[in-house]
């Protein structure tokens, strides 16, 4: 993909300008710089043309075809097209004019000149090729490091890869994928919400923090009836691949609340309902917790715990929390420690360790994990 050097720090300024709202200062995320916005100036960054994947990779063969000295006809490029996108899994073109216009958008997006040659042996096949054969659209003039940095960048976009009104993300990953291919082989692969239940709604409680609206949300927790609330929505959350909205309702304002996105069955914007600030640092309420669940009444503790030789290293290079410290060290292992909120999600992440770790303190913490790994041992048994 060619880049000249101008055009790749507006790239480089306009997505780090972008992800350091997102990540330092999310209530400046939301209510500053739009997905529409982000999306257009993207789009006259890259001359972005039709926006789908199997005209990238038609592209991609197209170039090839056209760089070659000789020229290609149709009926080569035809069958060149159709054997890249089978081996890919994509539907076959059917037709000539498919190809005819996608090299009119290519000279027409790229500014480049595609010239006919008829000096073919039977007189009648007509050969297409670039006026300069040395130009391709993916001469890649970035660096490795740069477009590890672009890659780095749009990772974190990927979160919203798919989601309805955000399929410009769609449309910046077909043009990346393609344009950084080197073999056709799949490289990434990120984690996927769990069966996307729920996320119809975010487009809706994205607007709605950003634009300061109250909503009327119908929810439904596990083995509970549906209740319809009125609330102020102040964050959108990820964890363990569910998203969360974090809000307040106008009748226990003491408190922050979550909802897990894939147990709303309805969200309407409340006009009718004045929307009240949130008053309190997210960053700094989340600041002391592992995961999503925060106690209204809970206290940070230091909670202490052993760690196996075999899954040290696993923390050490992953922390569980930002507070975490090593206390003690040797042959056998380590002894940690960490600051913070005991809540169901750091219950569950210990017990995943399974024998590799085990709690030293918190009492109560310890105790409840006692408990949990009888239950199972009397299931188990019961199984015998």
């Amino acid at each position: 993909m060619y880049i000249n050097y101008r055009k790749w720090q507006n790239i480089k300024g306009l997505l780090f300008i972008y992800l350091y709202a997102k990540l330092t200062k999310p209530t400046l995320f939301f209510s500053g710089l739009s997905s529409c916005l982000l999306s257009k100036l993207l789009t006259n960054i890259f001359n972005i043309m039709p926006n789908n994947k199997q005209f990238f990779l038609r592209v991609k063969v197209l170039d090839r075809m056209l760089r070659k000295t000789e020229g290609s006809d149709i009926h080569e490029m035809l069958d060149a097209v159709n054997s890249y996108l089978s081996e890919r899994g994509f539907p076959l073109v059917k037709t000539k004019g498919t190809l005819l216009n996608d090299m009119d958008e290519i000279s027409n997006g790229y500014h480049v000149n595609i010239e006919s040659l008829r000096g073919c042996p039977d007189g009648r096949r007509i050969k297409y090729r670039y006026e300069d054969v040395s130009f391709s659209l993916f001469n890649n003039h970035l660096s490795v490091r740069h477009i590890r940095e672009i890659r780095r960048a749009l990772s974190i976009l990927n979160s919203f890869k798919g989601l309805p009104q955000f399929d410009w993300i769609d449309e910046m990953y077909s043009r990346f994928d393609v344009a950084l291919e080197q073999d056709g082989s799949k490289v990434v692969q990120f984690e996927e919400s769990c069966r996307r239940l729920g996320m119809e709604h975010f487009p809706t409680l994205f607007y709605s923090i950003r634009d300061h609206k109250a909503v009327s949300v119908t929810y439904g927790r596990f083995g509970h009836p549906e209740r319809t609330l009125s609330l102020f929505p102040y964050y959108l959350k990820q964890f363990s691949r569910r998203w969360y909205l974090v809000a307040k309702s106008p009748n226990h304002m003491d408190g922050l609340c979550t909802f897990s996105l894939d147990r709303i069955k309805s969200v309407r914007v409340d006009d009718k309902v004045k929307y009240i600030p949130i008053g309190q640092d997210i960053d700094t309420f989340y600041s002391d917790v592992y995961g999503i669940t925060r106690q209204d009444n809970g206290s940070p503790v230091t909670i202490r715990f052993y760690v196996s030789k075999k899954d040290l290293p696993y923390l050490l290079t992953c922390p569980i929390h930002k507070s975490q410290t090593v206390l003690k060290m040797n042959d056998g292992g380590a002894i940690l420690s960490i600051h913070v909120i005991p809540n169901t999600e750091l219950l569950m992440r210990f017990l995943s360790f399974g024998d590799g770790l085990v709690v030293l303190t918190d009492i109560s913490l310890r105790h409840e994990i006692i408990r949990k790994i009888r239950k199972m041992l009397k299931m188990y048994d019961s199984l015998k």
